[in-house]
């Protein structure tokens, strides 16, 4: 069993704020749910239709969403999992006038709502005061009655560029202020959002772009990342030429590092009938109060991406509802946040954590959004913002934490961190040894460890307040979650066996739909629900297990073939596409994840060269160089070997999961390879040499972001 690292008082859990939803559940249902009891209310929040529309409902009241339920039942949990828009059939909201006024610092002037930060001048030298390093970096605060005015602005602007219900923008843009009131303003037209990261090469902009078809994009003119400015407005001509014929009318500009927010310089000369404004001209300075447009409560609001295994990434259309009712769960009830609390939370537009962190501004929460390297120009960086803007809660991964652990640093010794309550993992598990690293070396806070994922933008698993922790277990499944962990063949495995993840009841941020997808949601289903051919339930493709003592639950990895580096996902169908264009030397690859020694994971891509010819060192360099240049330096493979045999299904597809096990310890002989067209082809992959650790890894791992 994991060590016990933390445990609630009772004062904690009588003061908690799922002890006072327990007893609203109870006044409401005649129910006796003890205190301290999570079990029970849990089960029942799952147990049968009628109680899992309940626990909706009760939910929506008692958190003050604001919208109209209609007629009953709000939620009807007996409609097929892949059918969420016929979930709550009555119901009407909007996402954006949840996060701007269902809380009770609604239009406050003197609450902050939103910090915009970006990474210090690096022309300040390394003489340079902390106080000097985040004056340069700082660009602006919103109260919450001045982002409901901005947010006004950008909407009646939105509108005047001709955007409403159902039309689409998309952003091309670092982490700033200027995204999070994009997508509320979006949202209040009942239009629909989506970001990627500058970052990103044009090649993974456009096959995320071009099914979107975006009728106005963001964009920042350039962005700082450790110490060199990049410029995006090449990228972005380029994209913008191959969005014109697709619809796109509008690109919208922000001065990134500018505080004043107009670009410097001369835009470029876009597509023909694509027109630039800069950010400040766009907004609307007459406009009034936010007419909200209430549609239906499982309405699109924001597409996120698929890592992109199989093929180009899939178009994942989440709900309003959904989005609302995830946050008011999760972060109530689950995370221990409250209005006046202060997020930083590192991440890019092209995440999940993204908009996770922007629906934070439902609870009445302020937001530090930062962009930049989270190490520039030293290791306080970060811990200088949560003592500057008294942050309360701090959203990292495991391998930011790691780097800290390798590195010495102790940030308890070097800041007050007076303001600190929670620290947020996610993105890959958080290994026993960090959660010892958070106590003695940052502070004695809340950690709150979950899993969950793009498809859903939300956790499955999490925290919770009245239950204790266990160093690198999560502590249970969320409520309204029927998590269960099943065998091959579909049926549930025992308390302490390995299994996948399922979830075997509806819940309302289940994805709508595919992009692109026909009618009846074929893409959708078969990717999600045809797991298992005789059971309607979500298949994650997670492996995992059940502590039989604490219910606690250990993630194991991936079932399939993400690729998962220092908690960054992507697919390997991204990398198949570049390398398979250098037709004059390559004949095939397949890349895969191996677990390093520190817990993390690298990637490993085996190439096939053409008959007769080796994987050069010039071959190897061109194959890095082009995935750096059209994707991102986070994309390049660590280890490229060369293999002359790939192994393939007998349906001509890669055997990435076999693969993937054998490079990580399994035997040939354990794995079903009745499918296979080639299974002697798996034995290449056994203890490899290539594939080996250097004694300076085995020890820590490599200490890079």
């Amino acid at each position: 069993m994991a060590p016990l690292h933390w445990t609630p008082s009772a004062t904690e859990i009588r003061e908690s704020a799922l002890n006072q939803f327990r007893l609203f559940v109870n006044e409401r249902h005649g129910t006796d749910f003890k205190e301290g009891d999570y079990w029970s209310l849990h089960a029942w929040s799952i147990s049968n239709p009628e109680n899992i529309n309940h626990f909706w409902n009760a939910l929506w009241d008692w958190s003050g969403v604001i919208g109209e339920k209609g007629a009953q039942p709000l939620f009807d949990a007996t409609v097929p999992m892949y059918d969420t828009g016929k979930m709550a059939r009555h119901a009407h909201l909007n996402w954006a006038e949840n996060m701007l006024l269902s809380h009770k610092h609604a239009r406050s002037k003197t609450q902050l709502a939103v910090v915009s930060c970006i990474e210090p001048s690096p022309s300040l030298g390394e003489k340079a005061s902390r106080q000097q390093r985040l004056d340069s970096g700082f660009i602006r605060k919103l109260t919450f009655d001045e982002l409901y005015l901005e947010v006004a602005r950008a909407a009646s602007g939105l509108r005047k560029l001709g955007v409403g219900p159902g039309d689409k923008v998309a952003a091309l843009t670092p982490n700033n202020a200027e995204a999070v009131i994009m997508v509320l303003a979006t949202s209040s037209l009942g239009a629909v959002w989506s970001s990627s990261p500058p970052e990103f090469g044009v090649s993974a902009i456009l096959e995320r772009f071009t099914q979107l078809r975006p009728k106005v994009l963001l964009s920042a003119d350039k962005y700082r990342v450790g110490g060199k400015e990049i410029d995006i407005l090449p990228k972005l001509a380029e994209v913008v030429s191959k969005l014109a014929p697709g619809g796109l009318k509008h690109v919208v500009l922000v001065g990134q590092l500018d505080k004043d927010r107009r670009p410097r310089g001369q835009s470029p000369n876009f597509h023909a009938g694509v027109k630039s404004l800069a950010y400040p001209d766009f907004l609307d300075q007459s406009a009034g109060e936010i007419k909200f447009w209430r549609g239906p409560a499982t309405a699109p609001l924001w597409v996120l991406y698929s890592s992109g295994t199989t093929g180009k990434p899939k178009a994942i259309v989440h709900n309003q509802m959904g989005m609302t009712f995830e946050l008011k769960k999760q972060g109530l009830l689950h995370n221990k946040l409250q209005a006046g609390d202060c997020q930083l939370q590192i991440t890019t537009t092209g995440w999940m954590m993204w908009n996770q962190m922007v629906n934070q501004l439902s609870l009445g929460m302020c937001l530090v959004v930062y962009d930049g390297n989270p190490f520039y120009p030293n290791k306080t960086a970060l811990f200088d913002l949560i003592d500057e803007h008294k942050v309360t809660s701090f959203s990292l991964s495991p391998r930011y934490l790691q780097i800290l652990l390798q590195e010495g640093f102790k940030p308890r010794e070097t800041h007050s961190l007076k303001s600190l309550k929670t620290i947020f993992s996610a993105g890959s598990p958080l290994k026993a040894e960090l959660y010892e690293f958070i106590r003695n070396d940052i502070k004695d806070v809340f950690i709150n460890n979950g899993s969950g994922g793009t498809d859903v933008c939300a956790a499955f698993i999490g925290a919770n307040p009245i239950l204790p922790i266990y160093a690198g277990v999560i502590q249970c499944p969320m409520l309204g979650i029927k998590l269960e962990c099943f065998d091959d063949a579909g049926k549930p495995v025992k308390e302490g066996e390995e299994g996948d993840l399922v979830i075997s009841a509806p819940f309302p941020n289940l994805p709508l739909a595919f992009l692109g997808d026909d009618e009846k949601g074929t893409k959708l289903k078969s990717t999600y629900f045809t797991h298992y051919p005789d059971q309607t339930v979500w298949y994650q493709a997670d492996y995992m297990s059940v502590d039989p003592k604490t219910k606690g639950i250990t993630m194991l990895g991936r079932s399939d073939g993400v690729l998962n580096p220092q908690g960054v996902r992507f697919g390997s169908a991204e990398l198949y596409t570049i390398v398979e264009e250098m037709k004059d030397a390559v004949d095939d690859c397949i890349a895969v994840g191996q677990k390093t020694p520190d817990g993390d994971e690298r990637v490993v891509l085996f190439v096939k060269p053409l008959h007769g010819a080796e994987l050069s060192e010039e071959l190897v360099t061109r194959i890095q160089d082009a995935i750096r240049t059209r994707l991102s330096r986070r994309h390049v493979p660590a280890k490229i070997i060369e293999c002359q045999d790939i192994p393939y299904t007998v349906n001509a597809k890669r055997v990435e999961v076999a693969v993937k096990k054998v490079v990580n310890g399994a035997a040939p002989s354990s794995l079903n390879t009745s499918g296979m067209l080639n299974p002697k082809s798996l034995e290449f992959f056994v203890k490899h040499p290539a594939l080996g650790f250097s004694p300076q890894e085995t020890r820590k791992g490599k200490a890079k972001l």
